[in-house]
């Protein structure tokens, strides 16, 4: 009886051995290495396993690095200018992933062979999973930095022009040119304008028509903008007051973009004009010039016997942006691809 017992443990105890000393392949595969490139393989072990790695260099070729790294970076073996090696162990000392690297520093490729087994620590760490899976992590940092902004638009009304023009007849026996030049000069940061032009006593007389029509109107501007008139609300909003004009006494003017074009009106030659009339009254809102720079209006009377008196008043709409600095939260996230091992 005590022989049976005897022989049953050291049947026992050698299947016991033979289960531990199986490897159990992991990976064996051929691949080729591009020339000045790495090759990567990750394999995840568990505690207590032992590794196998045998490498070849099919066309014994030397490889510039082999290397077995525990990750992170946990250098485990390095092999430098190899054909190849055989039947290389690493014990495992915890559960952990594992990279093999293949670098191949000549300009001509490499067709490698790699076979990598593990034998584990018992029975029931048989059916390990080495298949490694990426997830990206995501880290997000804060911090602060100084934005310009526009902290607020200040719109300024300006009285570019406000006068009157004497223009005598065209008669030659008066002595005096029927023409005449006068100017004005846009501000920096001129939006629009406006402009008015009225000849004598009915030109006046649709101005402050226009007047009455803004005090009883119920515009939003009016109680808000001191002086809102008519040439205001043409300036902002586009909007006229004024009303048709009667039939009397005309004036021809041209609006030109310099002092040399004024100078060849005035000497009867051509010249160049962005805008014209033959008119008793007229208004118009300008988005064109708005360059900071003195412009010239030229009047013409074509009456052979009475001088005209021209009205001209123009507004423009100024708005300045005012910047400022303030603080700005913003953030960075980094992303980074991180080794697990497939459950």
């Amino acid at each position: 009886m005590k022989t049976i017992i005897i022989y049953f443990f050291i049947s026992l105890t050698s299947l016991f051995c033979f289960s531990q000393s199986q490897p159990i392949d992991v990976t064996e595969r051929t691949f080729k290495i591009s020339g000045i490139s790495t090759e990567e393989l990750y394999f995840g072990f568990q505690e207590g396993d032992q590794i196998i790695v045998t490498f070849l260099e099919l066309e014994n070729k030397p490889l510039k690095e082999v290397e077995i790294t525990e990750l992170p970076s946990s250098s485990k073996y390095m092999e430098y200018e190899t054909t190849g090696f055989e039947n290389k162990a690493l014990n495992i000392s915890r559960k952990s992933i594992y990279k093999f690297r293949f670098y191949n520093s000549a300009v001509g490729g490499r067709i490698c062979k790699i076979k990598i087994q593990r034998i584990p620590a018992n029975e029931a760490l048989k059916n390990f999973n080495t298949n490694v899976i990426w997830k990206v992590k995501y880290d997000t940092s804060y911090f602060t930095v100084q934005e310009r902004y526009l902290a607020k638009r200040d719109t300024v009304l300006v009285t570019v022009c406000d006068q009157i023009a004497t223009v005598h007849s065209s008669s030659v026996l008066s002595g005096t040119p029927s023409k005449t030049i006068t100017d004005f000069i846009l501000p920096a940061n001129t939006v629009s304008w406006s402009y008015y032009i009225g000849v004598n006593n009915a030109g006046e007389k649709v101005y402050q028509e226009a007047n009455q029509k803004i005090l009883s109107s119920a515009s939003e501007h009016a109680s808000k903008i001191p002086g809102y008139g008519p040439m205001i609300a043409l300036a902002i909003d586009g909007v006229s007051y004024f009303s048709p004009p009667p039939i009397d006494d005309n004036v021809l003017y041209y609006f030109l973009p310099d002092y040399s074009n004024a100078q060849s009106f005035m000497a009867g030659g051509q010249f160049l004009q962005y805008k014209q009339g033959d008119v008793v009254v007229d208004h118009g809102r300008m988005t064109s010039p708005l360059q900071p720079a003195k412009y010239h209006i030229a009047l013409y009377n074509d009456n052979i016997q009475e001088g005209i008196n021209v009205n001209i008043k123009i507004i423009a709409v100024t708005v300045t942006q005012i910047y400022a600095m303030r603080d700005v939260k913003k953030y960075n996230v980094a992303t980074s691809n991180i080794a697990y091992n497939e459950e």
